[in-house]
């Protein structure tokens, strides 16, 4: 993904690359508590040589008490800064969540919005994936590779012919993490892309069980879907041998190196060069310094998996839609006026909305119909501030309703969509719209107008009672009627109903004219959007769409007249829809 200079911006001012700056400061505290740490590591190869060199050859017990005791005390203040180091690391990860979460969750809801096939769940394994990345025993190694220098040094002043094998161990060890990134990079960047396609394959395969079950198309189904996994998991299974392979190879060279190590030193000691102590401690300096560099193997990858998710992150920040809130305003009237507008659906350059202008007033309760495709949920979702046109721009009582404070505006609006998804919490939450403020008068409110008070009143827990996965499964019909009261729920001044009836047997359509007179009485503006006419009956103009434009508008009557006139285009329409 090419990154343009005005995109460069926007990601500095993202909150993911805020807070990642802000890590850096921490890292500096955890790279001094990672010197300390090594530096009290080398206590070790002091002690061996010492009590090999020293102790033995005098025989003196009190020296081997001192040494002893000094070696262990550095070994405790290295376990403290130790456990130091894993709390900061713990603490940074809960300060990214806190910080960083939020903001991926507002931009996958506005981006799903408009796309459906974006998931907040993939933002949030990419930002785990980051942040077991920054704060897990990975980044370690990192903070310890400079101290591989100095180990290198000490090693050196034992003798160089150690420091030069030390010297070519490192440089096999980068050789082979270089070559198994070489060896997997491509692979493990395919079949991941690959994998996110089949979870949303089956994803979509789980959200149409019910008519997957009962036409038959689950087998189907699977063994499409075992046919792509298994290409996929045939990726992955070479990318891992090679991965293998080059990791059994680097255990067999580090054991080779250190082998070279105690087999060079012994012979210096041997040749009377250096001294048994020696040998030992340049063996155990040996694993410090190839440490980092083994350990960088298994990095890489993690650290690869981790810059795919950034760039993924980078992608939903530059591609979720921009709403620039204004500030919160006061309680409008209800005055909806579109002024020109044209929408074109993300990923298609086709509009559905062309030049679209009309007029609303305050507690003016109309129809919107016309053929499928016609535009008529599309100007819902523009009416209610989901979608912003692409030119143009919708109003309520003069202010853009794109921009405005979505927690204000949605004091104001009620909607009610096609497609009905509650939430997996109570119903008094789902009818509150999830806000800790709410009342319970209103919530009641809310449900009697919707006329399911008394179906709530018979669930297990009433009003507590759960939805969802966990809790009470409700018919389309109860459904749609908690949305239409979720709706209702507070003082809207604008209420947006899109195909509100679809579910809705005899007495549901009762409660619903019910709803939308009562709405009238309080001068609420009311926009239903419908193919049956016969809810027509209830509103008192009606907008014929066609083609994303207004084919008609005027009285109710008037423009049914025209509707069930047995003449060209007229019949046509009436024909669409109904």
């Amino acid at each position: 993904m090419e990154i343009t200079q005005s995109a460069k911006r926007e990601l500095k001012q993202s909150v993911l690359h805020t807070c990642l700056e802000k890590c850096k400061s921490a890292f500096w505290f955890i790279f001094w508590f990672s010197s300390g740490i090594n530096l009290l590591i080398l206590f070790l190869p002091l002690y061996t040589s010492q009590v090999l060199d020293r102790v033995i050859s005098s025989g003196s017990k009190e020296t081997l008490l001192m040494l002893t005791i000094i070696t262990l005390v550095a070994f405790a203040c290295s376990a403290m800064l130790e456990t130091c180091r894993y709390l900061a690391m713990t603490k940074i990860g809960d300060w990214m969540d806190q910080n960083i979460v939020p903001d991926l969750i507002l931009r996958s809801i506005r981006l799903t919005s408009i796309q459906s096939a974006t998931s907040s769940g993939e933002a949030i394994r990419d930002l785990t994936a980051i942040k077991n990345f920054i704060t897990g025993h990975s980044v370690f190694s990192l903070f310890d590779t400079p101290w591989s220098l100095i180990y290198l040094v000490v090693i050196f002043m034992i003798h160089p012919s150690t420091g030069f094998i030390a010297i070519a161990g490192v440089i096999i060890l980068v050789s082979v993490a270089i070559l198994n990134e070489i060896a997997t990079k491509r692979i493990l960047l395919e079949t991941h892309e690959e994998t996110i396609r089949n979870i949303h394959a089956i994803d979509i395969a789980t959200r149409n069980a019910e008519v997957v079950e009962a036409m038959g198309m689950a087998e189907y189904i699977v063994s499409d879907w075992c046919k792509l996994n298994d290409q996929n998991r045939a990726m992955q299974t070479k990318a891992q041998n090679r991965s293998n392979i080059i990791t059994g190879i680097t255990k067999f060279l580090r054991s080779t190196l250190q082998i070279s190590v105690i087999g060079t030193g012994a012979y210096l000691a041997i040749t009377a060069y250096k001294s048994a102590g020696s040998i030992i401690a340049a063996s155990i300096l040996m694993g410090r310094v190839l440490a980092p560099f083994d350990v960088a193997i298994n990095t890489w990858k993690f650290f690869n998996q981790a810059m795919m998710s950034y760039k993924r992150l980078q992608r939903l920040i530059l591609t979720s839609p921009k709403r620039e809130q204004a500030m919160a305003l006061p309680e409008p009237q209800g005055k909806v006026e579109f002024n020109r507008v044209f929408f074109t659906p993300y990923g298609s350059n086709k509009p559905t909305i062309k030049g679209l202008s009309l007029l609303i007033e305050p507690g003016d309760v109309v129809g919107i119909i016309g053929a499928s495709a016609s535009g008529k949920s599309t100007i819902a979702k523009l009416i209610v501030g989901v979608w912003k046109p692409i030119s143009g721009v919708v109003r309520l009582d003069g202010a853009d309703v794109y921009t405005w404070n979505r927690e204000n505006f949605g004091k104001y609006i009620g909607y009610l969509p096609q497609d009905i998804e509650l939430f997996n919490i109570s119903v008094k939450a789902n009818i509150a719209r999830m806000r800790p403020d709410s009342n319970a008068e209103e919530i009641i409110a809310a449900a009697k107008a919707a006329g399911i008070h008394e179906m709530i009143l018979s669930l297990p827990n009433g009003y507590d009672t759960i939805i969802g996965n966990f809790g009470i499964t409700l018919s389309g019909g109860q459904k749609q009627l908690l949305g239409l009261a979720r709706a209702l729920y507070g003082n809207i001044k604008l209420l947006v109903l899109d195909e509100p009836n679809a579910n809705l047997d005899s007495n549901g359509e009762a409660c619903l004219i019910n709803a939308i007179n009562a709405a009238r009485q309080r001068n609420t503006t009311v926009i239903v959007i419908t193919h049956k006419l016969p809810l027509l009956s209830v509103v008192d103009k009606v907008i014929l769409m066609s083609d994303g434009m207004v084919y008609a508008i005027g009285p109710r009557d008037e423009i049914l007249s025209k509707l069930v006139t047995p003449s060209n285009t007229h019949a046509k329409h009436r024909d669409e829809v109904a």
